[in-house]
């Protein structure tokens, strides 16, 4: 089991703080005072619909919000305040989409139609993904979506941090 643990050492003595356990997790990134996180169920869940669970995590009101669960997310990313994620079709009865929100869980908002397979930040403005064989551009100012002429030259995702 994994456990999530702040360690708050602005004091004279560290104060910790658990507030996530589960067999994996894998953290995503921090918007302000949002961690963003996956985790993954514990115990003999391959065959779970909800066994993947995206968080965002509160570190100055303690709250917790669960922001999508699926089998499994083909790719999540942060870019600035939003969280861009695909979840896999696996198990899943509804259609599958790729989603955009904002770190603290609200205005989550469809982007495309179809499953992506991967998401890859390209540019300060700009985001990949692929579905199949085909390749997509994402301008983050719009969120319009354009088909691509094909995949990125470096299929790395770009981390950019504002200051």
């Amino acid at each position: 089991m994994s456990t999530l643990t702040l360690i708050d050492i602005s004091g004279q003595q560290a104060q910790t703080s658990e507030f996530a356990t589960s067999e994996k997790i894998q953290i995503i990134g921090w918007s302000g005072n949002q961690l963003v996180y996956v985790k993954i169920a514990s115990g003999a869940s391959g065959d779970n619909p909800d066994r993947h669970r995206l968080i965002t995590y509160n570190y100055d009101n303690g709250e917790s919000k669960e922001i999508a669960k699926s089998n499994y997310f083909n790719d999540v990313m942060l870019a600035g305040d939003n969280i861009y994620y695909a979840p896999s079709n696996a198990l899943q009865k509804t259609k599958i989409v790729c989603y955009k929100v904002n770190a603290k869980g609200e205005n989550n908002k469809i982007l495309f139609e179809q499953e992506v397979w991967n998401i890859f930040r390209t540019d300060y403005n700009k985001i990949e993904f692929s579905v199949q064989n085909d390749w997509f551009e994402l301008s983050m100012t719009d969120d319009r979506v354009l088909a691509s002429s094909g995949p990125p030259p470096i299929q790395l995702t770009r981390i950019y941090i504002d200051s």
